[in-house]
């Protein structure tokens, strides 16, 4: 499997097949179908259903706003149902966004006003740093340090809500905007992610003034912006935010795990309660961790079993899920800095994933202003027990990767990752990913590694899609919480990779030019 078999096209005995539909009203369709399929396989050898006849009869209802329902008789033996959900990437279900409007750009008073008294007074600065975050607090967005001096003003930021960049952006530039004296002109907002700065957006307060109601403002605004390297530290002289280090937070939640595809069994869901917890020691420090409790469910561990022939790195992961009730699913420290100008690193050590704990290290190079970026990353993993708790299988290795990532415009990103995977092979995965304005993003991947066809075992190589769709976009509340899926024909053991959360391309990219660049239109927002 998993691959095309040129030489059997146009070729063999024929067999007739032939459908029929008819659409009765613009919401209600019949279907008929004739197949000359035996099915001598799926109803013969394996018996996974009676085929009693040839002909097949459905019925298809839609709501006219993107839903349909589907009842279809078929084989003569089978009752089927279908619900099917058409979602436009472009549109948002929920209409659009429900969250607080922005701040009106506060007007300055005539130059011969200004005055720069206030420059030398510490309680000055503090009182504008806390009038900055009394606005934000009601987007989510954090304040992690303000230094002020005549002309200019540097905010530091961590957006916890918002899902848009170029939106938290904006609205930071309106909160200074409204706290700041009148001689401070130029606005530099500094996102800083896991406790590292990422960018450095320049924006000037009359710009900001004159083109708040202009026509072609996104455009304008963007074309008048500067998007920067950041300095690691806060100037000299800055007021750091309040309650920031340490700190501890936690949260309870559904969660929804799924197994896809085993012929035995083909669908499989577990419904439970997860819980995450992180305590923040300092910028970049942190430690985090997620245990689940499982409620309801039939991912029971009783599938078909692996016969790979390579190390069970993956192919077992139907014994984590039915043994791993409750399970920690990671329980990590991790550290994240800026080495250097356009340099990022991420060490991660504990139980990293489900099925495996150790030490991750990672290196990623992105100049700010550029579409592409280089990284690297290394790890020394051990299997975990299939009950997800504190022990370990014998099995271990060293795997690592070395990385190229590459935004082509109109929302496309490539991404190539060389290196060895976790069952030992070589080789490499070849990543393609279309993310549009609204945040929904759609891709497809491949491996091919030293593992030979007939070792990988069905399917041949590892492959997939896989939908990542924000909670904002479908429900138009302000959110970063997304919903991810990956769809692959089979979960085996030749392409493997390690999960690690938080690498370090999708944490930066956001607040560099080229995804800046392409979210702009929500800056205003």
């Amino acid at each position: 499997g998993g691959k095309p078999r040129l030489g059997q096209w146009f070729k063999g005995d024929a067999a007739p097949f032939a459908g029929v539909e008819w659409q009765m009203s613009n919401k209600l369709t019949f279907k008929a179908e004739y197949s000359s399929d035996a099915y001598l396989e799926e109803a013969g050898r394996r018996k996974t259903f009676d085929r009693k006849s040839p002909f097949n009869f459905g019925v298809e209802y839609g709501n006219g706003r993107g839903m349909k329902f589907g009842l279809y008789s078929l084989y003569g033996s089978e009752i089927g149902l279908s619900v099917q959900l058409a979602i436009d990437p472009h549109k948002s279900p929920s209409g659009g966004s429900v969250g607080p409007g922005p701040l009106p750009v506060s007007a300055r008073p005539a130059a011969s006003g200004w005055s720069s008294d206030w420059v030398n007074d510490r309680g000055s600065l503090t009182a504008m740093r806390d009038g900055a975050q009394t606005i934000l607090s009601h987007d989510g967005i954090v304040v992690e340090s303000l230094a002020v001096n005549r002309t200019t003003a540097q905010l530091r930021i961590r957006n916890t809500k918002l899902d848009n960049a170029p939106q938290a952006i904006g609205r930071s530039a309106r909160a200074l905007a409204a706290v700041l004296p009148p001689s401070v002109d130029i606005f530099e907002i500094v996102p800083v992610v896991q406790g590292v700065a990422i960018s450095r957006v320049v924006i000037r307060r009359s710009d900001l003034e004159q083109l708040e109601f202009a026509a072609g403002q996104d455009g304008l605004m963007w074309q008048r912006a500067q998007v920067l390297s950041a300095s690691r530290r806060a100037p000299d002289g800055a007021v750091i935010g309040q309650g920031l280090y340490p700190k501890f937070t936690w949260k309870a939640s559904p969660y929804i795990a799924t197994s896809l595809f085993d012929p035995t069994n083909p669908l499989q869901a577990d419904l439970g309660v997860r819980v995450t917890a992180r305590y923040d020691v300092a910028p970049g420090l942190y430690f985090s961790g997620s245990v689940t409790k499982k409620i309801v469910g039939n991912i029971d561990g009783t599938g078909r079993p692996s016969d790979s022939v390579l190390p069970h790195v993956r192919s077992d992961a139907n014994q984590y899920a039915a043994n791993g009730d409750p399970a920690i699913e990671r329980l990590t420290a991790a550290w994240y800095a800026k080495p250097g100008q356009n340099l990022y690193s991420r060490v991660t050590a504990g139980y990293l994933e489900p099925m495996y704990g150790g030490v991750s290290a990672e290196l990623l190079w992105k100049q700010t202003d550029k579409p592409y970026a280089l990284g690297a990353e290394i790890a020394y993993v051990k299997q975990r027990n299939f009950d997800q708790l504190f022990g370990f299988r014998d099995y271990s290795i060293v795997t690592g990767h070395v990385s190229g990532y590459y935004a082509f415009g109109s929302g496309f990103h490539a991404q190539v990752d060389v290196g060895r995977y976790l069952a030992g092979d070589l080789g490499a995965t070849f990543s393609l990913d279309r993310e549009f304005a609204s945040g929904v993003k759609v891709g497809a991947f491949a491996t091919l590694t030293d593992v030979p066809f007939s070792k990988f075992g069905e399917g041949s190589f590892d492959k997939g899609i896989r939908i990542e769709l924000p909670l904002a976009w479908l429900s138009g509340k302000p959110t970063q919480k997304t919903s991810k899926v990956t769809l692959r024909p089979l979960l085996r053991d030749g392409g493997a990779r390690l999960d690690v959360e938080d690498r370090l391309y999708n944490s930066v990219r956001d607040y560099h030019a080229t995804d800046l660049d392409a979210a702009w239109g929500r800056f205003w927002r």
